[in-house]
């Protein structure tokens, strides 16, 4: 028979209508008949089935209105009275960092970012004019030379998205970097502008309403798959400042790096890029999310996408930077037939 927090805690996945009678009832039976400690709550948004593609229900009342919060707090109240915990999820659907589309729609200029480049080849000598694509914030123009690796920054010789430039000798590769709006609903996890307006969208609502619960009923805060998620392009602006601040050199010279594979010291420099933004990824959700959650005597317990990869570059960065602030490192294991 033992404690609560020693025994499983499942994902309560709330694919339905909620009512006081209802939830009590659930809670009390995941205790007295199935022996949980608890239950980890995962609010749900109306969507297809992964199994048959029928349309399965969401959460209602929905996801933070007023009836939301006062069917959340039924959980917490019945969890209370007889002794079990509630794992806090900190959005609805996964991954966590979409506020159920509103930073998308409200804050659009929040959502992940990637560093995009488009590409023409020409052989010089000629002079050539040529519209620069923009599609986003202009980043950079820069010249590779195919046989030697040479490179030459282009971008001052842009005025009004029209380049004018004297091809020298030799084949060469134009190539034009955007950065772009990435398309996704999930937040830049790297810029913490925007991780500070999800927290004050969401994390701040669950404090204000339930801080006597905090550190009793509610001892953890979960969230899931914070990461890029096999997008090799994802970017944020902070990575080229700290990169020409911390080496001394342009950026946009070796932004080509990141496409082709041109020498050891481009490689060197796709190494410092990606160092940066593993760095900035653990100084931003996982940090102020562990920050909030210390303020709020909890515990964060959240993880990034594919925390069991060797090559883990696409998917979060450094799992070991990742995990430096999180007060619980929790590691999320999917195994199956041919996978994990």
């Amino acid at each position: 028979n033992p404690p609560s927090r020693f025994r499983p805690q499942p994902f309560w996945h709330l694919n339905g209508h909620l009512t006081t009678e209802g939830i009590r009832k659930q809670v009390q039976d995941a205790y007295r008949k199935d022996g949980f400690g608890g239950v980890a709550i995962l609010p749900l948004s109306p969507e297809k089935s992964w199994t048959n593609g029928e349309m399965t229900p969401g959460t209602t009342p929905e996801y933070m209105t007023e009836g939301y919060f006062e069917r959340y707090e039924d959980i917490l109240e019945c969890s209370a009275e007889q002794g079990t915990e509630v794992i806090l999820y900190d959005d609805i659907n996964f991954p966590s960092g979409t506020a159920w589309n509103r930073i998308r729609d409200e804050f659009p200029h929040l959502t992940k970012k990637q560093l995009s480049m488009r590409e023409r080849d020409f052989t010089g000598p000629a002079t050539v004019t040529e519209t620069i694509p923009v599609h986003g914030q202009f980043m950079g123009v820069v010249a590779m030379n195919v046989e030697t690796g040479e490179r030459i920054d282009l971008t001052d010789l842009v005025q009004d998205s029209t380049l004018r430039w004297n091809v020298p000798q030799g084949k060469w590769k134009l190539m034009a970097f955007t950065l772009e709006l990435a398309g996704s609903s999930k937040i830049d996890y790297m810029d913490t502008t925007a991780v500070r307006k999800f927290i004050r969208m969401n994390y701040d609502e669950y404090g204000k309403r339930y801080g006597k619960y905090m550190g009793n009923t509610v001892k953890r805060v979960f969230y899931d798959d914070i990461g890029f998620n096999g997008m090799e392009k994802t970017w944020t602006p902070a990575i080229t400042e700290i990169f020409e601040k911390s080496y001394g050199k342009n950026a946009a010279l070796y932004y080509p790096a990141l496409f082709y594979d041109i020498g050891p010291e481009p490689e060197a420099a796709r190494v410092a890029f990606h160092t940066i933004r593993s760095e900035l990824m653990a100084e931003g959700y996982p940090r102020l999310v562990a920050d909030w959650c210390a303020d709020h005597n909890v515990s964060s317990i959240g993880h990034p996408p594919g925390n069991y990869t060797k090559n883990t570059t696409e998917l979060h960065g450094d799992i070991l930077k990742f995990y430096r602030h999180s007060q619980i490192p929790l590691a999320d294991y999917i195994f199956y037939y041919g996978y994990g």
